[in-house]
């Protein structure tokens, strides 16, 4: 009830005072507004290259959350990071922050912002918006919030906000900005592994933070196995809550993958993504990642719809089942098969 009327104070407040506000032909600063899942950050990414493009000179901000922060490190179209952590998209365990005390500090911000972006907005961030910045400037806010009926999927709706105020938006495909010193790393890491320059390689994320989104573990050794007997080497990627998966599909399998679990940082992960030839996965972030620095992507989805959060790349075959036994690993290596063979005629 408490987030009903809330609700319906922010968006009234919205459309009486900012949605009346033109957007400015030259807005010196802009804030985008995304908390949720950190694989949903990824799928925005689209947008900040696109205000660049638009107004090179502005300042660029984002309030973003602890648990989606990693998506945009690194990204240059992004000048400045802050972060606001509510209890509605955390799943990492921690601190959430206390509403009072965050709004006073994001009250210093009051009255910078000419233009704010909201995206994939809820309750919270139209209130944030109007509280802190309600002094001056345009704000847009998803059109899902606002009545409207935005594109299916989430890359194509932060696009189609641009676009109700007259921005282009030419870049559609998601991207993630590795770093020199994270493909250093990585390149160590896999000297001390004994993995030569030249091993072709072949990532899998056998893990999801939900259980009903994950293929079995016998599936990805035989996976692995499959792989091996065409001369690739699988790399077994995942957080260290996922050792315990990693370690059974390695057990299971006969050639021996290499479990990765825990060895690289979110960054450190897309650096060894980028040494791949392909990647295979669960609906979890390290799929839209491996999508994002552009290798061929097989991304599994049981009992989710790929429609509105399936990742988005120019080499990506999104595979559906309702039930994961129904998976058979022939297709899945077709599917890998085939984007690795497309994008090596490139």
């Amino acid at each position: 009830m408490m987030e009903r009327l809330f609700f319906a104070v922010s968006w009234v407040l919205w459309r009486l005072v900012f949605a009346r506000r033109p957007v400015p032909a030259d807005p010196r600063c802009i804030l985008v507004i995304k908390l949720d899942h950190i694989g949903d950050g990824i799928l925005v990414t689209p947008v900040f290259e696109n205000l660049r493009r638009r107004y090179p000179n502005a300042r660029i901000d984002l309030l973003c959350a602890r648990w989606n922060r990693a998506a945009f490190v690194g990204n240059p179209h992004i000048d400045r990071m802050m972060e606001f952590n509510p209890r509605a998209f955390r799943r990492d365990g921690g601190p959430c922050d206390a509403a009072a005390r965050k709004w006073r500090a994001l009250e210093a911000m009051r009255g910078q912002y000419d233009l704010t972006l909201t995206l994939r907005g809820t309750w919270l961030t139209l209130l944030l918006a109007c509280r802190c910045w309600v002094d001056r400037g345009a704000l847009r806010i998803d059109a899902r919030l606002s009545g409207g009926r935005p594109p299916a999927h989430e890359t194509d709706a932060a696009l189609a906000l641009l676009e109700r105020v007259g921005i282009d938006a030419p870049q559609r495909l998601p991207a993630y900005y590795c770093a020199d010193a994270d493909s250093a790393a990585v390149a160590d890491l896999l000297s001390r592994l004994g993995i030569s320059d030249g091993e072709r390689l072949v990532a899998l994320h056998v893990g999801s933070p939900v259980t009903a989104k994950r293929w079995m573990p016998t599936r990805f050794a035989r996976l692995a196995d499959r792989l091996a007997d065409a001369g690739y080497t699988a790399l077994l990627v995942g957080a260290i809550v996922e050792e315990p998966l990693i370690v059974e599909v390695q057990e299971l399998a006969e050639s021996q993958p290499v479990g990765l679990a825990g060895k690289t940082t979110f960054s450190q992960t897309a650096a060894l993504l980028a040494r791949c030839h392909g990647f295979v996965g669960n609906d979890s972030a390290p799929k839209h990642l491996a999508a994002a620095v552009g290798i061929p992507t097989v991304g599994m989805y049981f009992r989710t719809d790929p429609v509105r959060f399936g990742a988005r790349g120019r080499h990506v075959r999104l595979l559906t089942a309702r039930d994961p036994r129904t998976m058979e690993v022939d297709d899945v290596y077709a599917a890998l098969a085939q984007l690795i063979a497309e994008a090596a005629s490139e």
